[in-house]
């Protein structure tokens, strides 16, 4: 049959294609509503039966679509519906749709119906409910979209309904797909289920609550396999997450590579439930990005590691816009290929309970990590190199080894989280000086061990391990064994000293420049009286800045300048960093003046703010310092808060404490994303807002009361 575009199917019965013979409908354009679609229904056994929906042509079927949908069990046959969609057209289905159909109570019969439905060039197709892929036993359903076309579900997927049957979605081309239910891959008993999505394709699983995509959710010898690659997106919603099996003798496989990217929301994970080693695994290759908030390949609870992880070039990134769970990665048997792994932690602090393994020919595999905040580990790790490019790599008791061979970029640093942790290499490699970071209960006039190696580090090299984190009143002397394998820090008190700048302009580091002569450290408070021009020539550190005068003073320049606790402008004057300001721990302001910052902090700024008097300004976003939750709070007491950049947002929490107004002069657009209150209201404590911009506050649950004026 072809039915011409000036032509209408307006019915209130269903619309079938049945018996024994190849049967083929043709809309050729126009409207149609239907009451339902039936394709080789009823006891129809031989010979292929499809409709071919074309040129702009529309067809609603208000009761369901139901392809291959045999019912006679009386006998072993074949029976295949097909429904294709090209050239712009579209079909709308309420009700199921149901690929491969017939009668789903039918026991130890072998119906082997197949329904296919195949959309090309821009054809789109939208499901109001569920749709089921092979909903009868040995019955196959299969979904191809390709050519810019659409395939939009409203519900779940279930592909592989019922024993030994099979579930196949292939989107590539541009193809766009979207789930607005559960992915179910692997429905039943020994059935199988594929998704294949490649050449740029994408696949969104809408952000409802307790949707997920799952991998072989039967117990019993089901098998799930998703598979993207050649730039296909899948984006998970908020509460979507990827269920690697519900246990038993099922298997699933999460494959991405070839710049693919699964991209999952806040609360999005990849869990495993198998107790099977082997039964479940992700491979992360070429390029592939996985973004989600946790990968555990067992349970946390018992350590457990059964989930194979591979990566060969790919990426694992944190996602979603609050800290992860502790840990945010562990329970895999995880190897690296020779391109390695990338771990991204974004601005957050991230704990990973895993070792990995060199795969074979992979003898110089990498762990790479990137992004600001840092990474904890918790289980040592013999792969052969841990390459750290951003943020900070942190050691705990006993797991001292992560990597064979460390190699350390500039301004990336490492961090002994309490006295009785260490570092271990085979060897370590660093551009610039080396900084750690060192626990703060380290007993005074005791050495202790910081890095045992088996390659000796050079004179030349030992001369530039700095401490990141030195605290005033408090001298760090590192010492290096005879055979340059162990370095070992001592840690006594020292007194404060004091240092003036003299000079109108000059280089921080110049002795001559400072009164008396010699450059200040994290012990002494240096201050500067007369306008001045510093420019930081060398990473600077210093206990406390001051400018007492009713001045202007700068410091710019490349290099870091680290203040150990506090910065203090005079009222009148003014102090301007533009060079990288460098604290993990807690930086006060204090005095009338106005202290600005105006250079790129994100990587060095994410201790403690406290905000007592005076003016704090920031001309950036960048200026504004580590922006996560895992940064510390910024305090704000009784202090204006001046904004001046472009439109951002801040994740780090912000406190407004004391019993005067804060005042927020807002010239660029700000939104605080968490915001507490915890002022005395005795002089009536609360918000000022000022300024041109718009100041937007997501304040927490619990917060009683906010006085904004």
């Amino acid at each position: 049959f072809t039915i011409h575009p000036g032509t209408t199917l307006n019915s209130t019965a269903a619309f079938q294609q049945r018996g024994n013979a190849v049967t083929h409908t043709t809309f050729l354009g126009g409207r149609h509503s239907l009451n339902g679609i039936y394709l080789k229904d009823q006891n129809a056994s031989a010979g292929r039966t499809w409709i071919h929906v074309t040129n702009d042509a529309v067809v609603v079927s208000r009761n369901g679509l139901f392809l291959g949908n045999r019912t006679d069990q009386s006998k072993a046959g074949l029976s295949v519906g097909l429904v294709d969609l090209t050239c712009t057209a579209r079909m709308e289905v309420t009700n199921s749709v149901v690929l491969g159909a017939g009668n789903t109570g039918a026991a130890d019969v072998n119906l082997r119906n197949e329904g296919r439905l195949d959309i090309r060039e821009n054809a789109s197709f939208y499901s109001h409910n569920n749709v089921n892929f092979g909903n009868t036993q040995c019955s196959t359903g299969i979904v191809t979209v390709v050519g810019h076309g659409a395939f939009h579900g409203a519900a779940s997927f279930y592909m592989g309904m019922a024993s030994n049957a099979v579930g196949r979605f292939a989107a590539q081309d541009d193809a766009a797909v979207v789930c607005g239910g559960v992915l179910y891959l692997g429905n039943a008993k020994q059935a199988k289920a594929y998704v294949t999505l490649k050449d740029r394709a994408t696949l969104s699983v809408s952000p409802v609550i307790g949707n997920w995509m799952c991998l072989a959710p039967n117990t019993d010898d089901a098998y799930g396999r998703f598979e993207a690659t050649d730039d296909a997106v899948v984006t998970l919603g908020d509460s979507s997450s990827v269920e690697m099996t519900m246990g038993g003798t099922s298997r699933g496989e999460l494959v991405l590579t070839g710049n693919a990217q699964l991209l999952g929301g806040t609360g999005s994970m990849v869990t495993n439930k198998s107790t099977v080693a082997g039964n479940t695994s992700i491979s992360l290759f070429s390029n592939a990005l996985l973004s989600v908030r946790a990968v555990y390949g067992g349970s946390p609870a018992d350590g457990a590691q059964t989930m194979t992880f591979a990566a060969d070039g790919g990426t694992l990134a944190v996602s979603g816009t609050s800290k992860p769970p502790a840990p945010f990665m562990g329970g895999c048997v995880a190897t690296l290929g020779a391109d390695g792994l990338t771990l991204d932690s974004k601005g957050f602090d991230v704990t990973l309970d895993q070792d990995f393994t060199a795969a074979d020919g992979a003898a110089s595999a990498a762990f790479t990590k990137t992004g600001i905040g840092t990474l904890a580990v918790t289980r040592g790790s013999s792969h052969p190199r841990t390459v750290l490019a951003q943020g900070t790599l942190a050691f705990t008791n006993g797991a001292s080894r992560f990597g064979n061979a460390l190699e350390v970029a500039a301004g990336a640093r490492l961090l002994l989280l309490d006295a009785s942790a260490s570092i271990a290499a085979d060897s370590i490699a660093f551009t610039g000086d080396l900084v750690i970071d060192l626990p703060s209960d380290y007993t005074l006039d005791d050495a202790h061990t910081v890095l045992v190696l088996g390659t000796a580090l050079t004179a030349e090299k030992f001369a530039k391990v700095t401490v990141g984190n030195p605290v005033m009143g408090k001298n760090y002397a590192f010492s290096r064994s005879e055979d340059g394998l162990t370095v070992s820090v001592t840690v006594t008190l020292a007194d404060a000293g004091a240092y003036t700048w003299n000079a109108g302009a000059g280089a921080w580091s110049v002795p001559g420049n400072w009164t008396p002569t010699g450059v200040p450290t994290h012990n002494d408070a240096a201050t500067v009286a007369s306008g001045a021009a510093i420019v930081m020539d060398a990473a600077g550190i210093v206990g406390s800045l001051a400018v007492q005068a009713t001045v202007p003073v700068t410091v710019s320049g490349d290099e870091t300048l680290y203040v150990a606790e506090g910065v203090s402008v005079a009222a009148g004057g003014s102090l301007t960093v533009s060079a990288p300001l460098r604290n993990t721990s807690t930086l006060t302001k204090d005095g009338s003046g106005t202290f600005t910052l105006a250079g790129a902090n994100e990587t060095t700024l994410s201790g403690d703010w406290k905000l007592k008097r005076g003016v704090m300004a920031f001309s950036s976003a960048e200026a504004l310092g580590a922006n996560s939750s895992s940064a510390s709070a910024i305090t704000i007491s009784n202090c204006t808060f001046r904004y001046a950049g472009e439109a951002t947002s801040i994740i780090r929490p912000l406190r407004i404490a004391g019993e005067y107004c804060a005042v927020l002069d807002i010239v660029g657009d700000l939104t605080f994303d968490d915001m507490k209150i915890s002022y005395d209201n005795t002089a009536g404590g609360g918000i000022v807002k000022t300024g041109a911009g718009t100041l937007t506050l997501n304040v927490p649950g619990g917060t009683t009361s906010l006085s904004v004026r």
